[in-house]
C-alpha cells in the first residue's frame, strides 16, 4: 500500500510538471511570436512575366520610397485565390483590322499597308504589329461633332454600343464588362482629359475575360484587352484592341493574399513592375530614379503568363510623384498579390 501511494505521488508529480513546461513552452512560443517585427517582409509567390516593348524602358528607372495616400481605398479581398493553368488561343490581328475596315468600307492605303482610311483620314484602322494592337478611330479635328456637344453618352447606352460593335465583329464572347468598368473623360481644346464625375462627353468601356469575377490581363500590358471610347450619341469614335482569348483549366493551388500593411512592406522590399508612367517626364527632368510614389489606388486583377502558361492574382496599383517644380505625375505599378 505505502509502495502503491508513493508511485501515485510521483505520477501526479510529474504530472504537475509536465503541464507546468508545457505551459512555460507555450508561453514562450506566443511572446517570440508576438515579439515579431510586423515590418518583416513577406515573401511573394514569384512570377515573372514578360516585359511587352512598350514598358521595358520603364524599368531603368530604380524606385525609391512607397507609401499609402491617406484617402486610399483598399479593396476587399478573399483569404485565398487560386492560380490556374491557361492557353491563350490565338486571333489574328490583320483579319480582325480588315473586319473592321470592311465594316466601315474603309480602303487600305496604298502607301502604307497596315492603315485603312477614309481619303481625307477622319476614319481609319491602324494595326500595330509591334505592340499587337488594332485600333480604329474618328480624327476629333475633323470630326469633333462626335466628340463634343449637348448628346453626352450614358452609362448603359455606351455599353450597349460598344457591346454591339464588338458583336459586329465575332469576339465579344471572349470578354465582359460592367459599369464599373467605365471611365469619364472631357474632351479639351487640343486634348482628353480624365474626370472624376459623371457627366463627361466620353465614356471609356474597358472589356476583359475575366476569372473569379476579377480582369485578366496579358503579361505586363498596360491596357485592357478591349477599350472602347463612346462619344456623342452614343458613337463609337475609338477603339483598341489587343485579342486576348483564354482558355482556363483547373485550378493550380490556393494561395494566401497579401492584406494591406504586408503589401506596403512588401513594395518597399521587393519593387513592382511598373506598366506606365511618363517616361518623357524622367527624361525631360534629367531624373536617374522615380521620386517618392504616393499609392491612391489598389485593385485586383489576374495576369496570364505567356511563357508559363499560368493565371496568377495581381495587385494593381495607381501612384503620384511630384517634380521639384511641384507639379504631380501619374504611375501604375503591378505586383504579385499572393505570398509563399
Amino acid at each position: 500500500m505505502i509502495i502503491t501511494n508513493i508511485k501515485n505521488h510521483l505520477f501526479r508529480h510529474k504530472f504537475i510538471l509536465g503541464l507546468f513546461l508545457l505551459s512555460l513552452i507555450s508561453v514562450v512560443y506566443l511572446t517570440t511570436q508576438l515579439k515579431k517585427t510586423p515590418n518583416t517582409p513577406v515573401q511573394p509567390a514569384s512570377d515573372n512575366i514578360p516585359l511587352p516593348t512598350t514598358n521595358s524602358q520603364y524599368q531603368k528607372y530604380p524606385l525609391q520610397k512607397i507609401s499609402y495616400s491617406p484617402n486610399i481605398v483598399f479593396p476587399d479581398i478573399p483569404t485565398t485565390l487560386s492560380s490556374h493553368k491557361a492557353e491563350e488561343i490565338p486571333l489574328s490581328l490583320n483579319s480582325l483590322a480588315q473586319k473592321i475596315s470592311e465594316f466601315y468600307k474603309l480602303p487600305q492605303n496604298k502607301n502604307a499597308p497596315d492603315i485603312w482610311n477614309t481619303e481625307t483620314g477622319y476614319q481609319y484602322v491602324l494595326l500595330d504589329r509591334l505592340n499587337q494592337i488594332v485600333t480604329y478611330q474618328l480624327d476629333s479635328n475633323q470630326k469633333p461633332e462626335f466628340f463634343t456637344g449637348n448628346k453626352n453618352p450614358s452609362v448603359n447606352e455606351s455599353i450597349q454600343s460598344a457591346t454591339q460593335f464588338l458583336e459586329k465583329l465575332g469576339i465579344l464572347s471572349n470578354y465582359s464588362t460592367s459599369p464599373q468598368d467605365t471611365k469619364f473623360f472631357l474632351f479639351g481644346t487640343s486634348h482628353i482629359e480624365p474626370i472624376d464625375q459623371r457627366g463627361g462627353n466620353l465614356v471609356e468601356i474597358n472589356f476583359t475575360p475575366k476569372l473569379n469575377s476579377l480582369p485578366i490581363y496579358k503579361d505586363s500590358f498596360y491596357h485592357p484587352a478591349v477599350s472602347i471610347l463612346v462619344g456623342q450619341n452614343n458613337t463609337v469614335v475609338k477603339a483598341q484592341i489587343s485579342p486576348l482569348n483564354i482558355s482556363v483549366s483547373e485550378p493550380i493551388r490556393d494561395y494566401y493574399l497579401l492584406n494591406k500593411d504586408e503589401l506596403l512592406i512588401n513594395l518597399n522590399s521587393f519593387p513592382p513592375q511598373i506598366i506606365e508612367a511618363p517616361i518623357n517626364i524622367l527624361i525631360s527632368y534629367k531624373l536617374e530614379k522615380y521620386p517618392e510614389i504616393t499609392i491612391n489606388e489598389t485593385s485586383l486583377e489576374y495576369r496570364y503568363n505567356s511563357v508559363s502558361k499560368k493565371l496568377t492574382p495581381y495587385y494593381r496599383l495607381v501612384g503620384t510623384f511630384i517634380t521639384n517644380d511641384k507639379q504631380k505625375h501619374s504611375a501604375t505599378f503591378i505586383t504579385p498579390a499572393v505570398k509563399i
